[in-house]
């Protein structure tokens, strides 16, 4: 009778387990997904040596991302505009249209999220259509020097 006690306790415990495990962590890993994405709203900042980088997002819920974006590098032509892009799997890429010198030009931009921060993405670049994009999206390099903090 012990024995047969202890068997049925197993199994209930096994089979709690069992439904729990398979409800649980799809549940809470779309939650996770849910919550980095709409967390990326904001405002991110760096500056350092006369460098400052500055990115203002605003994400919707279908992970679509508007904002500002401004450059103003140390001796370097400052560029101050909008972008208009996507984030799918931590990586924005957008169109970035701004204005340096009074000129209006249009070029891709990458930020990878990590770690609370935005890293800018860089890489080889060619024209098309009369903008800069890059060349290969899976070759492009985040510089943690440069990160962008919230």
């Amino acid at each position: 009778m012990k024995k047969q006690l202890t068997h049925s306790i197993l199994v209930i415990i096994g089979a709690i387990s069992f439904i729990s495990c398979s409800q649980g962590p799809a549940k809470d890993a779309k939650e996770k997904t849910d919550e980095t994405t709409s967390n990326l709203t904001g405002m991110y900042h760096y500056a350092n040596n006369g460098d400052t980088i500055r990115l203002n997002l605003q994400v919707s819920d279908n992970n679509e991302v508007h904002g500002q974006l401004l450059f103003a590098l140390y001796e370097k032509d400052r560029t101050d505009g909008s972008l208009k892009g996507i984030i799918k799997d931590s990586l924005l890429l957008a169109e970035y249209s701004f204005s340096s010198e009074g000129v209006i030009s249009e070029r891709q931009v990458a930020f990878k999220f990590q770690n609370g921060a935005a890293l800018p993405g860089y890489g080889n670049m060619e024209e098309l259509d009369g903008k800069l994009v890059f060349s290969n999206i899976d070759s492009l390099h985040f510089d943690e020097q440069f990160a962008l903090h919230k």
